[in-house]
């Protein structure tokens, strides 16, 4: 699966990427949509579907040969650090990049497709 995700940003489209994610924790759940400016692929900005909450989210490569990287965001005042590994990952049929991480407490999805 290592392939999956460096594979997916090999070839960056002029257009950049558009994004599709949710976030459950405490039996809640919060969807944003947003895209990643190819010029910028480190930070992501993120709105929820009615527009008024906006998440930054900073983007860290942890480990390149693995590959591992880091999404780093704000969470009602906490700082919520996501590792994404290899395992997270995989290219859908039509595709998109899917990353899925699920943890005791929360669960992130992220639906990323080409532009």
């Amino acid at each position: 699966m290592s392939g999956d995700l460096w594979g997916f940003f090999m070839d960056v489209p002029t257009e950049g990427y558009l994004i599709e994610s949710s976030y459950c924790a405490g039996g809640e759940c919060s969807y944003y949509t947003g895209n990643i400016d190819p010029n910028n692929i480190w930070e992501l900005n993120l709105a929820s579907l009615d527009g008024k909450i906006v998440k930054r989210i900073g983007v860290d490569v942890i480990n390149f040969s693995e590959p591992r990287v880091r999404f780093s965001m704000d969470e009602n005042g906490e700082k919520v650090n996501l590792d994404i590994s290899p395992e997270n990952c995989a290219v859908t049929e039509d595709g998109f990049l899917c990353i899925n991480k699920d943890k005791q407490n929360y669960r992130l999805k992220f639906l990323i497709k080409k532009m």
